[in-house]
């Protein structure tokens, strides 16, 4: 054989041979409370989260489970209608709704709201959860639909919204951090 026939014949044994990683179609049918996926996380124990139109999935690489909301129990998920999910550096879980905002407790498997407040009075908002981001200084981000950002500071229990001077709109989808350390622009 030429040195241009063994080429390709190699090549050719190669791609017989080699490994591919396979993948897995997963639907409403079997898995999935919604085919309308809004975003999804992976958790440091290697959990995905789905965040659905018909509420939040949870896939451990075996099983699907499911969190729907129920209106009798305070501890489960606010609104079937989850918008967002995010994973911080912590391994806190926080789910965004169209109206609100909770973190999951890994031990107890409960979800407890974060109330957001408003910053001209201080009053709780049912707000739209579009995007949940963590600074580098690990400070929580949320950009709303509507009411803004609101800034949940390390281990607190509450998020106040900040109203940013540079940034006219209400409407965030997207929260993007400069290395640019200096403060943000907010009242």
């Amino acid at each position: 054989m030429r040195a241009t026939q063994i080429s390709i014949f190699i090549l050719f044994c190669f791609s017989i041979c080699g490994f591919a990683q396979s993948g897995k179609l997963f639907t409403v049918d079997k898995e999935l409370s919604s085919s309308m996926v809004n975003k999804v996380t992976q958790d440091s124990k290697g959990n995905i989260w789905i965040a659905t139109e018909d509420g939040l999935n949870y896939y451990d690489g075996a099983k699907f489970l499911t969190f729907k909301h129920k209106k009798e129990d305070k501890s489960s998920i606010k609104s079937n209608y989850v918008l967002s999910v995010f994973n911080d550096s912590q391994n806190n879980l926080f789910i965004g709704y169209v109206n609100g905002l909770q973190q999951y407790d890994y031990a107890s498997g409960k979800f407890t709201d974060i109330p957001l407040l408003s910053a001209q009075n201080n009053k709780p908002l049912d707000a739209h959860i579009h995007i949940i981001y963590e600074r580098k200084n690990g400070d929580i981000l949320i950009g709303t639909a509507g009411h803004g950002m609101f800034l949940l500071k390390r281990n607190s229990k509450q998020a106040k919204q900040v109203v940013l001077r540079s940034i006219p709109s209400f409407f965030i989808t997207t929260i993007q951090e400069d290395n640019n350390r200096q403060s943000l622009d907010w009242n």
